[in-house]
């Protein structure tokens, strides 16, 4: 007997405000990445995952002027 894996999908993500999110799909997995312009800092988790439940691992950070 052989296994075998379904790629969930989750909703789309879009880029915020002086952000850029990357997608980095395998066979089993999605992971959203999430960086900030320069001079901006990221306020939240830097990576979510697709879930089995077809959700998102959290919510899409935000990025803000850096102090």
């Amino acid at each position: 007997m052989g296994f075998f894996f379904v790629l969930v999908s989750c909703p789309e993500l879009s880029a915020g405000d002086n952000q850029i999110v990357t997608l980095t799909t395998n066979s089993t997995l999605t992971i959203a990445t999430f960086t900030c312009d320069l001079h901006y800092s990221l306020h939240g988790n830097h990576q979510l995952m697709c879930l089995e439940t077809g959700n998102w691992s959290g919510t899409v950070p935000s990025c803000g002027t850096a102090t």
